[in-house]
């Protein structure tokens, strides 16, 4: 299957005369996953456990080979479970309330150095709600993040929170690195978001929580997930209280067990079977395939901005983000000229202001690649950018 037969397969795409390059924020979704949404809601409809007829029999079952589907996807460990939300940021604040019973004073939680703001703040409170201390990984005057920091402070160290690639610059963390000089009592969380459309995940026994986001991977918005083991499920305390998740309502109340107790109120499973189409159509197209089209995409603009005259790269290593600045013009006024044209990028700090900080810049504009582009994109987007080059 060629570029242009790709293009064909997503009707958001094909509906709108857009070059579209914000792939880190939001993947269109291809038609045979809108139609499962669809096909759910006309066939089925409903929510497990709310009632005995033979519609949510299927529920169940539809609900089973998907979460079967998705576990497989994202080389889970045996016995993982999955826990819902509408988003990543959702679900990493229902996370830090879950487990603030087991943070004593003084305890260590560290971030990553380029964290998404929902990947920081809800543990950031989660410190002061408990007089923990929380540390970010500084990096050095390359940018560079000092990973050996861990072993000055490693002995108090109950959380880590980490990106696995940077929303903002495209940087990768050594994860291999930093599970050899953690301890192993340390609860270990790891932001899938800009992996999962790009990559397949590696089946990882040191991480205790996966998050992971339909939206980042040409699934539906509004559902994602996080993937726990046991030992992380077992301190976890229920955060949304109300019907599906209690056992006995009275003087004492108690709750259902497992990730049962994480199942408030109703959720839509044609989002989650949606999701599940999804990884069949990335793995039907092979992640090999993806990269090649973002990589070659990825060399056209690194190799153009390398030779500017005005523009400048921030360092990354990921070869689905390219994010860079003008030494004269602002980041919104690049995107928004380049939106003139239809061409759709980001500009700006990405929800992610602390890492601009420390790049010593008040916004950047991001180019982000996925399924969908074509050359004639990339020669849209290098035109318009040479334009503002030569003139600016």
């Amino acid at each position: 299957m060629d570029t242009s037969e790709l293009k064909s397969l997503f009707p958001l795409l094909n509906q709108n005369s857009i070059h579209y390059f914000d792939y880190a924020a939001t993947t269109p979704m291809p038609r045979e996953v809108i139609d499962e949404w669809v096909d759910f809601q006309s066939s089925i409809g409903v929510f497990i456990g709310k009632g005995s007829g033979i519609l949510t029999e299927r529920a169940s079952e539809k609900l089973y080979q998907c979460e079967e589907n998705l576990l497989s996807f994202f080389q889970a460990n045996h016995g993982d479970k999955i826990i819902y939300g509408k988003n990543v940021t959702e679900l990493v604040n229902i996370m830090a309330y879950a487990i603030e019973d087991f943070i004593s004073p003084m305890d260590i939680i560290l971030v990553g150095p380029y964290e998404h703001n929902s990947n920081s703040l809800p543990w950031k409170y989660l410190a002061k709600r408990c007089d923990a201390i929380f540390f970010e990984i500084p990096i050095d005057e390359n940018g560079i993040p000092i990973w050996d920091y861990i072993t000055k402070i490693k002995g108090k160290i109950k959380i880590f929170a980490c990106s696995e690639i940077s929303n903002t610059s495209g940087n990768e963390a050594d994860l291999s690195k930093i599970f050899s000089l953690l301890p192993p009592e340390t609860l270990i969380f790891i932001d899938e978001s800009q992996v999962v459309g790009h990559r397949r995940l590696k089946k990882e026994s040191r991480v205790d929580c996966k998050f992971v986001a339909s939206h980042k991977m040409y699934g539906p918005k509004n559902i994602a997930a996080s993937i726990v083991n046991n030992r992380l499920l077992e301190k976890m305390k229920p955060v949304l209280l109300g019907g599906g998740m209690i056992d006995y309502s009275g003087f004492v109340d108690t709750w259902k067990r497992d990730r049962e107790k994480f199942f408030a109120g109703t959720m839509d499973i044609g989002l989650i079977t949606a999701w599940s189409k999804a990884c069949d159509f990335l793995t039907s197209l092979s992640f090999d395939k993806i990269h090649n089209i973002e990589s070659l995409q990825h060399e056209k603009l690194l190799t153009f901005l390398m030779d500017s005259k005005h523009f400048c790269v921030v360092p990354g290593t990921s070869k689905s983000i390219i994010s860079f600045y003008h030494h004269s013009l602002h980041a919104h006024d690049i995107a928004y000229a380049l939106a003139q044209k239809n061409v759709i990028t980001r500009a700006g700090h990405m929800c992610a202001g602390g890492i601009l900080r420390k790049l010593e810049k008040h916004a950047i504009t991001r180019v982000s690649f996925g399924l969908g582009l074509m050359d004639s994109d990339t020669s849209v987007l290098l035109d318009l950018l040479g334009d503002i080059d030569n003139e600016y």
